[in-house]
């Protein structure tokens, strides 16, 4: 409520309950005093209850505001440390999906871009990325029987050739790939236009699209 209004009831109020006790006469003295005390009263209920309202208004609203303040600031605190978390805690980039560029190239001995064919099980296929080091969940490394020793050296992302298997994308240890070897490299996978401007014959390899380049610029 408008301090105003609160001042204007209690000026109205105030001589309101004079005039009542000035103009009407009462039958007996009992009466008169019944009376003006009645109008005392209401008028000290009156100004007790315009009290109340100048004295506990601003102090809920204080409380509201230190209590809004606070849980802003908590808000504030959390996100901040939500956001540290976030950064202190990435998430993990399996199967070569790093958009990071790689550029220390020691110890991979493949390209992106090579056509390269297993040598256990026979497929073809493209290079479309590389990891330096495995980078895959725990649980895949025991499904597929891949050694401690194995996961220390550099795994490829491979778009296998869709006349050697269905469609599918492996990721192979470099110990079990090989060049394919002879003129006709080309591999057929509905994804190859994905990664690849074209297939270059002078150089038996594809060429990366930019944002592969991006990430191998020294492939």
């Amino acid at each position: 409520m408008e301090d105003w209004i609160k001042f204007l009831i209690i000026a109205i109020i105030v001589p309101l309950q004079y005039l009542i006790v000035e103009h009407y006469n009462a039958p007996d003295v009992g009466s008169t005093r019944s009376l003006h005390d009645g109008g005392r009263g209401f008028v000290a209920q009156a100004l007790d209850w315009g009290k109340q309202i100048f004295d506990e208004t601003p102090r809920t609203s204080h409380l509201a505001s230190r209590n809004g303040a606070a849980n802003s600031r908590y808000d504030r605190e959390t996100s901040a440390s939500s956001r540290s978390e976030r950064r202190a805690t990435p998430t993990p980039r399996y199967f070569s999906t790093s958009k990071e560029p790689r550029r220390d190239r020691h110890g991979v001995k493949f390209r992106v871009g090579q056509v390269v064919e297993h040598k256990r099980y026979g497929y073809r296929g493209v290079i479309v990325g590389w990891d330096a080091v495995a980078q895959a969940p725990d649980h895949w490394y025991q499904q597929m029987g891949v050694s401690d020793a194995q996961q220390q050296d550099p795994f490829y992302s491979v778009l296998v050739d869709t006349r050697d298997r269905q469609q599918q994308t492996t990721y192979v240890w470099q110990g079990n790939l090989e060049l394919v070897r002879g003129s006709d490299k080309q591999i057929q996978h509905p994804e190859v236009t994905d990664s690849f401007k074209r297939y270059s014959p002078s150089l038996g390899s594809y060429e990366l699209k930019d944002y592969l380049r991006h990430r191998y610029p020294k492939d």
